[in-house]
């Protein structure tokens, strides 16, 4: 049998102590009713016919006696409060008449009465008189509501379209009315179609007569934007024309990560895949909730990478030499700690600050320094310096080397615990030499290490760049290229570009590497919401002063610290004084700086001061880095910060 001759309404009493059918007409809401059969493999929408429809328990209730209810799925939207796109945006109009010019339409105010305090359009007599707005962007127009004046107006025949041109052929109706409107009403014209978009909607009179309007409002549809959440970020070697992500089983994919909680508005999010077998041609993100809407602004994929030891059988020195010990055994690829039996350690003799050295052949960006420490130790490594130069071990001895020839990736103080690999991330990412040396600082003592690997600082190299892209549906031409076309900005209205699904099941968006590849990470980048940044990632925090005249780095504690606008905040009631800061990311060129807000006439070596009756309690300095004007912007406005130097 058939759905027909029900009614779909809602209650907050519980149907399993008062059951629907035995409820009475106060007791409930009706959304709406239908007697004619709902067809066939068919879904249809009913849309509430009153705005009041409010209860926690939503039922389908059959009036009719001995029949059947049988249906396969109900989808329940709430109410959203719309925003009103056309109000105080620019407007137009065919001729003005006494001053009653066209942004007297869109402010707000629907009164009927020109005369007193209402605020009509008015035009001349002419042919074909029209009014329209500018929306800014082109968006889905849902309805428009038209409110009419007091007197003199009762003729009107509007036809409300949203076009870029006006030939028919470039524009699309969004209702027509032949009727004139009541006096001091306000009518509301729903679009007859889903697809009426367009940047400017208008009011045309298609006779010889004056367009008189009191207001005019432009509403798109009542979801809002929703923040990317609940998604998978998966690898594939199925082609989504073939098989869409929304499709396929589990043991189609391999998944990169998962995330419940929403991305925050504005930020870009790295992913770290959490398995190292994440292989696939084709990486998507799909949502796993149905009835949502997919945005974002940007997906980075990277690679993983294998590390290439630089020391792996380079040419080697070291101090002094004990039974054979000699240098090139801690790069031969051999970590065992155990020197007497399969291992290879170096060992000095008992000296001053014995030190070994590789030579890795030419100047490389040095990133990290990995060190395996022997199993029992006559003296365990600690106390030392781990540092890069250009000077040759052989013309100047690296414990004989002054500060200013060499650049320091890490030290320790502490030994390195027997049988074990140490990693030594440099602190700088200018730690930049043709020789790596590991020098003790004390006198008098034994270096002893087993292995020493050197891997250098490499760019990542975003795979999904200017790739075929494909996304399961597509909202007024945010297409699934917009999200691989190297631009992460936020806000979509401006200089941004971003994807966006329609409402639907499990949307999701793909894009092909070309080929299967090993994936390690992915960045997604989300959209704002009306352009707002309302959220920040700490780099680094100090409690104890930075000592007079030094300048100090802060090396951010982590990879995601991305943003427009790097700040320093004092957390106590005290002034802020600096005399530089100088900003350091880690993938993009950084642009001329532009401080804002300089509080004082100071004009000596520090320039800028913020004094504590001129700010909140605790001062804080602000620049922002790539404020490029929205039309002529080159350079991304999220930069990754892997430094701070105050």
């Amino acid at each position: 049998e058939q759905l027909a001759n029900f009614v779909v309404a809602a209650t907050n009493i519980t149907p399993t102590v008062t059951a629907p059918s035995e409820l009475s007409p106060s007791d409930y809401v009706v959304c709406a009713t239908r007697v004619d059969p709902i067809p066939a493999s068919t879904t249809m929408t009913f849309r509430c016919e009153s705005t009041d429809v409010i209860g926690r328990y939503v039922f389908v209730r059959c009036v009719q006696t001995n029949v059947i209810l049988q249906l396969c799925e109900v989808e329940v939207f709430a109410y959203q409060e719309p925003v009103n796109l056309a109000l105080g945006r620019p407007t137009f109009q065919s001729s003005m008449f006494h001053g009653n010019g066209p942004s007297l339409a869109v402010d707000g105010n629907r009164n009927p009465n020109r005369e007193s305090t209402g605020s009509c359009i008015v035009t001349k007599l002419e042919s074909r008189p029209w009014w329209a707005v500018d929306l800014g962007v082109a968006d889905n127009i849902d309805e428009v509501l038209i409110s009419q004046r007091d007197q003199a107006a009762t003729n009107v025949t509007p036809t409300v379209t949203a076009p870029n041109e006006l030939s028919p052929s470039d524009y699309v109706v969004c209702a027509t009315r032949v009727d004139p409107i009541p006096a001091s009403t306000t009518m509301t014209f729903r679009c007859e179609s889903t697809d009426v978009i367009g940047r400017y909607v208008f009011v045309l009179r298609t006779d010889n007569s004056q367009l008189i309007m009191c207001e005019v409002e432009v509403y798109g549809p009542t979801y809002s934007v929703e923040q990317l959440a609940n998604f998978v970020v998966a690898a594939t070697n199925i082609t989504p024309t073939v098989t869409a992500p929304s499709e396929l089983s589990p043991s189609d994919y391999v998944v990169c990560a998962t995330r419940v909680d929403p991305i925050p508005a504005s930020t870009t999010m790295t992913f770290r895949c959490e398995s190292t077998d994440v292989i696939g041609r084709y990486v998507f993100v799909r949502c796993v909730q149905t009835n949502v809407i997919l945005q974002l602004c940007e997906v980075e994929v990277f690679a993983y990478q294998e590390p290439v030891n630089l020391a792996l059988g380079r040419p080697t020195f070291q101090s002094s030499m004990f039974h054979g010990n000699g240098p090139s055994l801690a790069v031969d690829g051999n970590r065992n700690p155990n020197r007497e039996s399969t291992g290879s350690c170096i060992v000095t003799k008992l000296e001053s600050r014995p030190w070994w050295a590789v030579d890795l052949g030419v100047a490389d960006n040095i990133d990290e320094v990995l060190i395996s420490q022997r199993d029992q130790a006559v003296e365990q490594l600690a106390n030392f310096v781990v540092a890069a130069t250009n000077i040759t071990p052989t013309v100047t001895a690296p414990s004989e080397l002054s500060p200013s020839d060499y650049v320091v990736c890490a030290t320790r103080v502490d030994p390195i615990p027997a049988s074990t690999t140490m990693t030594f991330r440099c602190e700088s990412t200018d730690v930049i030499g043709r020789y790596v040396f590991v020098r003790c600082m004390q006198t008098n003592v034994i270096l002893q290490l087993c292995e020493v690997e050197v891997f250098a600082y490499q760019e990542p190299v975003n795979l999904a760049l200017g790739r075929p892209t494909f996304q399961s549906s597509m909202f007024h031409g945010n297409g699934p290229s917009l999200a691989v076309d190297g631009n992460r900005n936020p806000n979509r209205e401006s200089t941004g570009s971003c994807i966006v699904t329609k409402l639907e099941s499990r949307p999701w968006w793909a894009v092909d590497l070309g080929v299967a590849d090993n994936i390690d990470e992915v960045l997604i980048s989300q959209r704002d919401q009306a352009g707002q940044f309302g959220y920040y990632v700490v780099c680094a925090t100090r409690v104890d002063p930075i000592p007079a005249s030094t300048t100090m780095t802060f090396r951010c504690e982590s990879t995601d610290v991305i943003g427009r606008y790097v700040f320093v905040l004092r957390t106590d009631n005290s002034q802020l004084i600096m005399c530089e800061v100088e900003v350091y990311g880690q993938t993009y060129q950084t642009p001329e700086s532009r401080v804002f807000y300089k509080m004082t006439r100071w004009t000596e070596t520090c320039t800028h001061v913020i004094q504590e009756s001129e700010a909140s309690a605790g001062g804080w300095w602000k620049s922002a880095v790539g404020d490029q004007p929205a039309r002529t912007t080159a350079i991304p406005r999220s930069i990754r910060y892997k430094q701070l130097l105050l």
